[in-house]
This record gives C-alpha cells, structure tokens and sequence, in this order.
C-alpha cells in the first residue's frame, strides 16, 4: 500500500464498525474467564465483550464452544454453524426478526435460565433418596428479580409485533407439538399475541429454550434443487 491509501483507509476504518469498545473495560472480566476455562485470555476478550452486552460471540472454533458449554457458559457462545441456519430460515421463510435481534434475546434468555438453574440449585431440596429436587416456588423469586430476567423483558419489549410473533411462532415449531406449517404458526402467534403482547410476556419467555429448535427444523427441512431431481435420473 502506498502512504497516501494507508492514510485514506485509517480516515474511513472507523466507518466500518457500529461501536468500537475498550479492551481495558473488557480485561478483569476477560481474565476470569481465562482463568476459568484454562484457555488463552485474547479469545476470552471477546466472551467478555459478549456477556457485557447481553450477546453471544458468534465463532467457528467448535471446540471453544464445546469447552465452553462444558463451563456452564454455552449462553455466551453461538457456533457459526447455529448462526447459518439462522440466515437459511430468514432467507427461506422470511422472518421479521433480525440475526442480531434474535441473537441477543437468545443470549439474555440463556443468561436467565443460568442464573434460573443456579437458584434452584441452591433452593432445592432432595427428594427421598433420588438426585430429584422439589423447589418452592417462592424461593425462585430472586431469580425472576434478577437483572438477567430484567434485561430479558426489556429486550422482548423493544421487539415489534411482528418481531415477538416470530418468536413464538419459531418456538412452537421447535417444540414439536403446535404444528409444522410455518404460515399457519405465523397468524396463529399473531393472533394469539393481540393488540398488547407484553402481557403475554412471561409466555413468551418461557417458550425461548425452543427457538433454536425450530431454527434448526426450518434449515432441516429445507428443498434443495437436488434434494427434487430424481434419484433414478
């Protein structure tokens, strides 16, 4: 490169990205991590980086994620391949949510279900002589007072109508048992939601675990030109 297109890059480099953050924020956080996973601190900036904003690093290091999920901290990471059939259902079924909204409500609805399981561990008690545990309801109240429920809500708050019937309709498909015609799901979750979809907001929250299922359904199931040729041809 010549002196004068270094120039030009560095003047339009900032262009290119919506927000640049502070390794030196990320850092402390980024080191426990480190320390944690027994894993090189430069990847752990980044899972740093993700849980500061309620995201998930998105990476193609399968084994990252895979030592992740092992340290309980799968809802920090999503693998290239989950955000691909991710991209195939938008392109196939035309969703309304966006990869980047969808991917930050999942990551805060994984947050919560950690933060969930943590509680319960610590509130339950044994039954009988089995690893089963009976929770009181009343205990998991701080968990649904935490902040990772909070920046859940406000996420699925900020979503349109059109956005949060994504949600519920993707959900429902995951789960198996509502149906598997995309269109009628759509209008059904549509409906269901009404003119106020905040109040069925603890619904849709419970219903989160299974939109990666119905993701995955939607990439599963997709027609490829060769999948309709005939075999004896």
């Amino acid at each position: 490169m010549t002196p004068e297109q270094v120039e030009r890059a560095c003047r339009t480099l900032p262009e290119f990205f919506e927000r640049v953050i502070s390794t030196a924020s990320l850092i402390e956080d980024a080191l426990k991590h480190a320390r944690l996973l027994d894993h090189p601190v430069y990847d752990c900036v980044y899972l740093a980086c993700a849980h500061r904003q309620g995201t998930k690093l998105i990476t193609a290091d399968q084994k990252f994620v895979s030592q992740l999920r092992a340290n309980h901290l799968g809802h920090l990471v999503a693998s290239l391949d989950d955000t691909a059939a991710l991209t195939l259902a938008q392109t196939d079924i035309g969703l309304s949510i966006s990869e980047g909204e969808l991917s930050r409500v999942l990551g805060l609805s994984d947050q919560f279900r950690n933060t969930l399981a943590s509680v319960e561990e610590q509130v339950g008690r044994p039954i009988g002589g089995s690893s089963l545990k009976w929770v009181n309801a009343v205990d998991l109240v701080p968990a649904f007072e935490s902040p990772a429920r909070r920046r859940l809500e406000q996420a699925i708050r900020t979503l349109s109508h059109d956005d949060m019937s994504d949600l519920v309709a993707l959900a429902w498909l995951g789960r198996g048992y509502d149906g598997h015609d995309w269109a009628y799901l759509r209008a059904d979750a549509h409906a269901m939601l009404g003119n106020d979809p905040t109040q069925h907001l603890g619904y849709m929250i419970s219903l989160l675990s299974y939109v990666q299922a119905g993701i995955q359904k939607i990439s599963e199931t997709r027609t490829t030109p060769q999948d309709q040729s005939n075999p004896e041809t």
